[in-house]
Formats: structure tokens, sequence, C-alpha cells
């Protein structure tokens, strides 16, 4: 089952609940500290528990970091049957297929 566009809250959380199985969103928000420095921050967030899994952030997350997230993530918690993202640019490189 596939979302077609972008999506409310409410509408995502009504789609969850037909999913078959555990899954995880990839959220990824961006934000600048005081003293005016750019960083990034990754969510994993369990869509049925809603636990926060894992919070990343740094100046920048390639594709390798996102990456080496996840595997952190999957040896804690086992693999997800689905995984739902935005397709960022973290998510399409090589690391990622790899």
């Amino acid at each position: 089952m596939l979302l077609d566009g972008p999506i409310d809250g409410e509408a995502f959380l009504a789609w969850c609940e037909q999913v078959p199985g555990p899954g995880w969103s990839l959220l990824f928000a961006a934000d600048t500290s005081g003293a005016s420095r750019r960083f990034r921050i990754l969510a994993v967030i369990d869509y049925y528990t809603r636990e926060c899994l894992a919070l990343g952030a740094d100046a920048s997350l390639s594709g390798g970091r996102v990456a080496r997230e996840l595997d952190a993530v999957i040896r804690l918690y086992g693999k997800p049957e689905l995984v739902v993202s935005d397709n960022g640019t973290e998510l399409t490189s090589g690391a990622i297929r790899e």
C-alpha cells in the first residue's frame, strides 16, 4: 500500500493502522543553533507505539550516516516490516541501497 503525495497527520495515522506488522517512519528536520549554525536531525519513530527509537543530529546527514544510524536501530529492535520516508536525498544515495 503506497501513499500518494503529502498527507496530514490524521490521514497518516489512519493509513498506519491498515499496514500489517510493525513499521517505522524516518523524519528529517533542520534548524539553526543560537550561533547561527545549521544542523539536521534524523528521527526514527515506531508508528505503532509512537516511540522515538533514535535521534541523530549533525551539521549534515549523509546517506552513509543515515545507513549507520538505521543499522544500529535494527540491531536493537530488529528489522521492521515497513519503513516510511519522504525519499529525501539522504535516502536515495548508494549507501542506503547497499
